[in-house]
């Protein structure tokens, strides 16, 4: 109801922009005209139209637009504001906004505050009916601020009525009253009666919702006096029946039901059915209060009727609700149940409208954003001015300055950070260098040791057993002599692997076929299947050859074999592969073996990391993985 009246007072001020210029005759200057005259006249047409065909008001509206070349122009700026009108009458709001957005970055560059407040005021309008209150209010407030330094009581009026809209549906009462008031002032000073009857019946109605009815029925009283002054019966009816609302909550019961009836018959009157279903729902509500219950039951059907013809699914879902309630208490059990389920399945069906409305309007909301960002920068700019600007490009200067600093900190960090890490890194490094160079001077002077005394000394046995073969011949001197030997290179290998930190794999192989190939009573096959100058540790080599010296002296001992062959070579990049293999008789080994040749080379193995497997059946093959 106020909506509809608060919509009917804006149409009354765009009907006045045109009232003095004929639509014939501006579709006549159209026709004839060319040039700036044109532009004018179709917009005055697409203004003309607005309220009333859109969708024609559009098509006059971008003929005029595309008649423009010229940017930045009074012309321009209200052509794009009246295209803004068209859509915001049919509820097309992300086109409006950006019509009006473009519109009002025109007039702030122009400094046309006439034109940017009647822009804004559009826009907070906009903002309104989305329900972004706080944002209508906003907006209302600067495009007021605009026209009062033009001092235009009349569009100031029109601003107050507009926030008393919003404020009343925000629940800020008392501020809806305020603003009201003060449209109801200005009103009255501009002798304008109609303005002056909309406030007055507004004022009311918002009364009414405080509760405070006695303010309620005399503002309504005024507005209905003054309607009725005019000649307008269909707005006498909305404040005829807030003032039987009023009198009906006071308890003037008689009073109550006179007014209700009066509004119902200047409705019955206008066929507004709306109205209609909500003045006979409040006049069961009379009769129920004063325990008149076929009077109230008879009521509230006509208001069921009213709001069914007029599909206004509030009424319809409030008068099913007080139905329910009238024939509960007569007794009506049936009739109760049929109008309560007709009442849950309507508050069902608005509940949908009302989530349908509010998913609608955060999508709105969600396409506006961007424009609406646009559109907070240009006012920025115009309320700030060069000194804004200025003070904007200085704390950009002190953030830029800011984050050099931090980033020369940081980076001064970063590198004392990194330096104290190479430093640490150098530290332990020399530290495990000095390590290895004691341990190595430690194996030297051990290889010396061995080398210059025990070396030396089971050469000299070895010596003498070979002059006392030549006097006494004995088996067991052969094999003192044999072992001595054999004992004498196992020293020297000893020897040359504590004499290197490590060691390629040439020399390793050129050791181990003198090793292998001097002892062994079986042919030997050494394959070397990688280059032979990787480097290998002194650890890695030292169980290598124990490894094989294991390997080979079991198949000397169990296998029966005529073959050894023995493969180097890498697994990867950083593992270096051994396998030994044999044509003997094989053995099981999964059984318990006594002796720990085989454990001892799984022990090697392991100890470096590595694997070790055995497969044998008709001979054996050991591979032994080790990490280089």
């Amino acid at each position: 109801m106020i909506r509809y009246l608060y919509w009917l007072f804006i149409l009354c001020f765009s009907l006045s922009a045109t009232a003095q210029e004929n639509i014939d005759s501006l579709k006549h200057v159209v026709q004839s005209a060319a040039g700036e005259s044109k532009i004018k006249a179709l917009n005055n047409l697409c203004y003309a139209y607005a309220y009333v065909q859109a969708d024609s008001a559009r098509a006059y509206g971008m003929q005029a637009l595309n008649l423009q070349t010229e940017t930045d122009t009074e012309l321009l700026a209200e052509t794009l504001h009246y295209l803004a009108i068209t859509y915001q009458v049919q509820s097309r709001y992300p086109e409006a906004l950006n019509y009006d957005e473009r519109s009002l970055q025109i007039r702030t560059r122009l400094k046309d505050s006439l034109g940017m407040a009647n822009t804004i005021n559009n826009i907070a309008v906009i903002y309104d009916e989305q329900g972004r209150y706080r944002e209508a209010v906003q907006s209302y407030l600067k495009a007021y601020d605009l026209y009062k330094r033009h001092g235009s009581e009349i569009k100031l009026a029109l601003v107050n009525v507009n926030l008393g809209v919003v404020f009343k549906g925000m629940g800020e009462y008392q501020n809806s009253i305020n603003n009201y008031r003060q449209a109801l002032q200005k009103f009255a000073a501009l002798k304008r009666d109609y303005e002056t009857a909309v406030c007055q019946v507004n004022i009311g109605s918002v009364f009414i919702s405080m509760q405070q009815y006695d303010s309620a029925l005399y503002y309504s009283l005024q507005a209905e006096k003054l309607f009725k002054q005019l000649g307008y019966v269909r707005f006498e009816a909305v404040a005829t029946g807030n003032a039987g609302i009023a009198h009906g909550k006071l308890g003037h019961t008689a009073d109550a039901i006179q007014f209700l009836n009066r509004a119902i018959k200047n409705h019955l009157a206008n066929n507004n059915r709306k109205e209609l279903a909500y003045c006979y729902l409040k006049l069961a509500e009379v009769y129920n209060h004063n325990s008149q219950q076929e009077a109230a039951i008879n009521a509230a059907q006509l208001a069921l009727q009213s709001a069914r013809a007029a599909e206004a699914l509030q009424q319809e879902a409030d008068a099913d609700l007080l139905l329910s309630d009238l024939h509960r208490k007569a007794g009506n059990f049936k009739a109760a149940f049929t109008h309560q389920s007709n009442h849950l399945r309507l508050r069902d069906s608005l509940f949908q409208t009302e989530k349908v409305k509010q998913v609608r309007e955060l999508q709105i909301q969600y396409e506006t954003e961007k424009k609406e960002r646009e559109l907070a920068e240009s006012k920025v700019a115009l309320a700030q001015g060069e000194l804004e600007i200025r003070k904007r490009d200085n704390q950009l200067i002190l953030i830029l300055a800011g984050v050099v600093l931090i980033l020369f900190i940081g980076f001064i960090l970063y590198r004392n950070t990194r330096a104290k890490q190479q430093q640490l890194t150098l530290k332990a490094e020399l530290a495990e260098a000095r390590t290895q160079n004691a341990l190595q001077e430690e194996r030297l002077r051990i290889s010396q040791e061995l080398h210059d005394n025990i070396g030396s000394q089971l050469t000299f046995v070895n010596a003498s057993i070979g002059a006392l073969q030549n006097e006494v011949e004995s088996p067991r001197l052969s094999d003192v002599k044999k072992l001595t030997a054999e004992t004498i290179r196992e020293l020297r290998k000893t020897v040359w692997l504590m004499n290197h930190q490590s060691t390629t794999l040439e020399e390793f192989v050129i050791k181990l076929r003198d090793y292998i190939l001097t002892g062994s009573q079986i042919p030997v096959t050494i394959d070397v299947k990688t280059n032979l100058n990787q480097l290998i540790t002194a650890q890695v080599a030292n169980h290598l050859f124990r490894i094989v010296q294991e390997a080979v002296n079991n198949t000397h001992k169990h296998a029966e074999a005529t073959q050894i062959t023995i493969q180097i070579g890498l697994a990867s990049a950083k593992q270096l592969s051994l396998t030994i293999t044999d044509n003997g008789k094989g053995f099981n080994p999964d059984l318990p073996h006594s002796g720990f040749g085989l454990s001892g080379m799984q022990k090697r193995v392991s100890g470096l990391g590595g694997k070790l497997s055995i497969q044998s059946q008709a001979g054996t093959t050991l591979t032994a993985t080790l990490p280089l």
